[in-house]
């Protein structure tokens, strides 16, 4: 499989600056390896893109594709996850 996100990021509006978000593609609640994406940001209204893909395996059924932010309080539009079956 190979999955793609893409979306426009923000920290809330009660973040501590310097706020670091990272991103990842997680597969059963299990990190993709290489899957990450990470945007510091130093003032209020600052507004990062972020992007992630991966190749992956899926061995067993049912599976649980999610995107997981962590390093705070992060808003998140204008996003999309998508999974395309490969070969």
């Amino acid at each position: 499989y190979l999955a793609t996100f893409s979306g426009s990021v923000s920290p809330s509006s009660d973040a501590s600056y310097p706020v670091s978000n990272l991103l990842t593609l997680q597969l059963n609640g299990t990190n993709i390896p290489g899957a990450a994406a990470q945007h510091v940001f130093n003032a209020s209204g600052e507004t990062s893109s972020q992007t992630i893909s991966a190749i992956f395996n899926v061995t067993s059924t049912p599976a649980t594709l999610s995107v997981n932010s962590s390093g705070g309080t992060f808003n998140l539009s204008n996003y999309s996850l998508n999974a395309y079956k490969l070969g």
